[in-house]
């Protein structure tokens, strides 16, 4: 009989509360430090970083078992609450590769929201909570943000082919920005647009 090198079905164990796959193929943390230039206030950014010793804003788990065309892989993404000023903990935020595939988030615990921008500056916003599936659809940049106090959980599935185009934000922020105003989330344009092309 000839042996199969194509992908095994499995079961993948992750841990519901905290987000770890013990049996990742990848992994990754970003610190705050790795966020400059993201955030609005970039002297509340190097204040928090000296006196928490450059905390972990986020973390991802990835698992897949091969990069062949039509295969998927999944993971968790981990963002700890906090807020650098008034902005929230935020993802770097990317484009897929091939703009064309989509990708889905369900949140496990917290709350946030996910911001989208098209590269014709078009922006929308979905709500990443417990009992919801975020559809993330093709051709849209996306970045997710903590909202609560608690640290925000959630599994995403995706095509291996995607990939992740961090330059196509040009290293900088998203023309929308989450922060707390009278103690609530809100959705904001960031000042200063005309720097956007």
């Amino acid at each position: 009989m000839k042996e199969s090198t194509s992908p095994l079905p499995c079961s993948v164990a992750f841990e519901t509360n905290t987000g770890v796959i013990p049996e990742a193929t990848a992994r990754y943390q970003k610190r705050l430090s790795d966020l400059r230039g993201f955030f609005l206030d970039p002297a509340a950014l190097e204040l928090r970083i000296r006196k928490e010793d450059d905390p972990v804003c986020y973390e991802n788990y990835a698992f897949n078992q091969s990069q062949a065309s039509g295969d998927i892989f999944f993971g968790t993404t981990i963002i700890y609450p906090g807020k650098v000023g008034a902005e929230y903990h935020l993802t770097r935020g990317h484009y897929h590769r091939k703009r064309n595939h989509a990708e889905t988030y369900q949140a496990l615990s917290g709350r946030g929201l996910v911001l989208f921008e098209q590269e014709d500056g078009t922006t929308s916003t979905a709500e990443l909570a417990p009992g919801k599936v975020t559809y993330v659809a093709p051709y849209w940049a996306h970045r997710s943000i903590n909202t609560s106090d608690v640290p925000l959980v959630f599994l995403w599935t995706c095509s291996v082919e995607a990939g992740h185009d961090y330059e196509g934000l040009g290293g900088r922020g998203m023309r929308q920005v989450v922060v707390e105003r009278n103690g609530v989330p809100n959705v904001e344009n960031r000042p200063a647009v005309a720097s956007f092309p």
